[in-house]
């Protein structure tokens, strides 16, 4: 007896997780915005993804499991890239400084400049959730935008010829002027393939052999469908649901991270202000103190462009 309410039990859950699905699915051909409910319940079902890359991560994990979380994983990734855009406002008609500039100023407090050793996770939610990635990370993120300026964006590896390794990873992109350079870490913000040619062979930080030997790591493909925007991007949803967990400052900051990319500002702010009081000492930790500090107007000794490291908050 006990037996077959397990089995009963299991096939429920297999049950609902396929409406589920199946509810998805549905968004996803309407090309409409994801609820923020989904998202909430993705990282609350899922906290362990945000870990690590998707190809350790689904190890002993369902089939149905992992094609749940690569669906979501695709499709609140298009749902940011429609938001973020939106509100660019008309960009369109300026000029590539300008443009590569507005989506700079515009996303750098949403994802930070990690100077760590270890990357984090590849796929891009996990990335944007995370919340803060190395250089080719971080520019890939801008480049989703960009990309949708000037389709083909190109993710470029500099390579030092003598050392014989990659010092930095960048963007390149193709108009009708030529080929362009984008890097959201250096001055100036972009640079033509003339004007780097005419600068001298030493000139710091890169000189131009190592943009002469680079390589094309990723180019971006359109996507596969178009996506909806529901502007304001209103959500509904009840006070209780918006509080942060008491005693899981990872689940916190994972919902914070999700208001964050949301636009709610309110309650990303009150789960930061949890994890930041439970003194925890991870990195995403020091990152919820950087983020505070970005929504709230209160300063720290750091800047969101240069790492998680001597936060005075």
């Amino acid at each position: 007896m006990r037996t077959v309410k397990i089995h009963q039990n299991r096939l429920r859950r297999l049950v609902i997780k396929f409406f589920f699905i199946v509810l998805l699915l549905m968004l996803y051909a309407t090309s409409t915005q994801t609820p923020v409910h989904a998202a909430l319940w993705f990282v609350k079902t899922y906290p362990d993804y945000f870990h690590s890359h998707f190809k350790v991560w689904r190890d002993n994990k369902t089939l149905l499991d992992q094609v749940i979380v690569w669906f979501l994983s695709e499709k609140l990734t298009h749902d940011w890239i429609a938001r973020e855009f939106y509100f660019l406002g008309n960009i369109k008609d300026k000029p590539v400084e300008q443009q590569a500039f507005d989506i700079q100023n515009q996303l750098k407090d949403m994802v930070i400049r990690f100077n760590g050793k270890f990357e984090t996770p590849l796929w891009t939610f996990q990335r944007l959730v995370f919340g803060s990635s190395l250089c080719d990370g971080f520019n890939h993120l801008h480049a989703l935008l960009l990309n949708e300026l000037y389709p083909g964006v190109e993710l470029f590896a500099l390579w030092d010829p003598v050392t014989r390794e990659s010092p930095h990873t960048l963007l390149k992109i193709r108009n009708k002027f030529g080929a362009v350079y984008i890097d959201f870490f250096m001055d100036p913000l972009t640079m033509t393939e003339i004007k780097l040619q005419q600068r001298p062979s030493d000139q710091k930080p890169f000189p131009a052999s190592f943009h002469q030997n680079g390589f094309i790591i990723k180019k971006l493909a359109s996507l596969p469908v178009g996506i909806g925007v529901l502007g304001p991007f209103k959500q509904t949803l009840s006070p209780k649901a918006m509080l942060p967990p008491s005693h899981d400052p990872w689940l916190a900051y994972l919902r914070g991270r999700i208001f964050h990319l949301y636009r709610m500002k309110e309650p990303a702010v009150e789960h930061y202000r949890q994890v930041v009081a439970s003194h925890c000492q991870e990195t995403f930790c020091q990152t919820a103190k950087i983020f505070l500090a970005a929504l709230t107007g209160v300063n720290t000794s750091v800047s969101p462009w240069s790492g998680t490291r001597n936060l005075n908050l």
